[in-house]
Formats: structure tokens, C-alpha cells, sequence
């Protein structure tokens, strides 16, 4: 699997940055490097309360706190990257 990510999070701590994830390889770069599979727009909190499923990720989209330009699937994927 390869798939590239371009985050950018606003609110209380705003940045932009990529995550390329390749086989087993993950890579963090600040800012958007090379080509997305998808963008994903969110507010910094919603995004951290989302990953800890602590969020819905439907009421996040649906009250705009998470926006995603690409096939939504591929926030499922990165969040399948944190679970323990």
C-alpha cells in the first residue's frame, strides 16, 4: 500500500504537513510534498479526539471540523495506523 497525505489543521495549533506512507515506511515532511491521494482539512482538537476515538468522524464532517478532498476510506487507513 502507498498512499499520500496532506493535513492541514487549523484552530489552536495550525499546520500544514504531509504523510506518505509506503509498505511499512512512514514519512512526516512539514508543509505539502508531491502529490495527495488525499487532503485532509480539520480543526487541530477534532482531529486528535477523532484519532482517540473520543469523535465521531461523521459528526466531524458533518459540523465541517474534518474536511476531506479524496476518497474518505483513507482517513479510516491512517487511523488504523494508531490503534494499539
Amino acid at each position: 500500500m502507498q498512499v499520500t497525505y496532506h493535513f492541514t489543521f487549523t484552530g489552536s495549533e495550525q499546520r500544514t504537513a504531509t504523510v506518505s506512507i509506503a509498505d511499512e515506511d512512514v514519512r512526516v515532511m512539514d508543509g505539502h510534498v508531491g502529490k495527495r491521494n488525499v487532503h485532509i482539512s480539520a480543526d487541530s482538537r477534532t482531529w486528535v479526539h477523532f484519532l482517540a476515538k473520543e469523535t465521531s468522524l461523521f459528526w466531524s464532517i458533518v459540523s465541517r471540523k474534518i474536511r476531506d478532498k479524496g476518497n474518505p476510506r483513507w482517513m479510516l487507513v491512517f487511523k488504523r495506523c494508531f490503534l494499539a
